[in-house]
């Protein structure tokens, strides 16, 4: 427990500066954004290989760096509704 206690506050004190948009972080590698066409994810405008999208929409949210990875969340936002 302690091991997950350290961690969550080692992500806290990384996280980035919010963007405008909840759909969007600032990351080293340029913005990452849930506003490409069909709400792809998109880094420094281009989108991603293997492409992500999200459903209605998708927000992101940087969370933490370690070297040269940047740990994003990503939340997929709707879907077909159920009879």
């Amino acid at each position: 427990i302690m091991t997950v206690a350290v961690l969550s506050c080692g992500a806290a004190l990384l996280t980035s500066a919010k963007a405008d948009s909840p759909r969007e972080d600032q990351t080293r590698y340029g913005l990452a954004s849930g506003n490409g066409p069909l709400n792809t994810l998109l880094i420094h405008g281009q989108p991603t290989t293997p492409k992500i999208a999200g459903n209605s929409a998708l927000f992101v949210q940087k969370i933490a760096e370690s070297g040269n990875t940047d740990v994003v969340l990503l939340t997929s936002v709707g879907g077909q509704a159920c009879d």
